[in-house]
């Protein structure tokens, strides 16, 4: 593994960083991400600059060399790397909303349908009640005209 790879790796571990958000902070795929952890695959120096400006108290010297230690006393910028990780995080749960959306307006169709069928059930339950009803009146008839008939002899 490249030496900075390596790092990259430490300084993740170190720091308990969620690596998805890591690469999704950085614009880079998972693949991207695994490519360079797994594989030794180069890091671009545009995922570099990035990961830097997202990370600001990693040390770029030590990332690149392994000189220095990891960390620097970054705190001044400690509140603009909050805030470019909580824009990222509200992008993640923007696309979240959006497909939470789609799957709400999906279930309320859904819900749509199975009132239309339990209305189409109900519909055939109460034919089906009428019909049986009707026998019954018809029955109560011919039992009633059998009595009367049965009575006048």
């Amino acid at each position: 593994m490249a030496a900075y790879n390596q790092r990259l790796k430490e300084f993740v571990e170190f720091n308990k960083i969620n690596p998805a958000n890591l690469y999704k902070g950085i614009g880079a795929s998972r693949m991207e991400y695994s490519s360079w952890i797994h594989l030794n695959k180069p890091i671009s120096l545009n995922r570099i600059i990035a990961l830097l400006e997202l990370y600001p108290f990693l040390n770029s010297r030590w990332l690149l060399t392994g000189q220095g230690e990891m960390q620097e006393d970054f705190v001044p910028n400690l509140t603009i790397n909050l805030d470019l990780e909580q824009q990222k995080s509200i992008e993640v749960n923007n696309v979240l909303v959006e497909q939470l959306t789609r799957r709400l307006k999906s279930l309320e169709e859904y819900n749509e349908t199975l009132k239309d069928r339990i209305k189409d059930l109900d519909y055939i339950h109460k034919s089906k009640e009428q019909i049986l009803l009707d026998q019954v009146n018809s029955l109560s008839e011919k039992i009633n005209f059998l009595i009367k008939d049965n009575s006048q002899l």
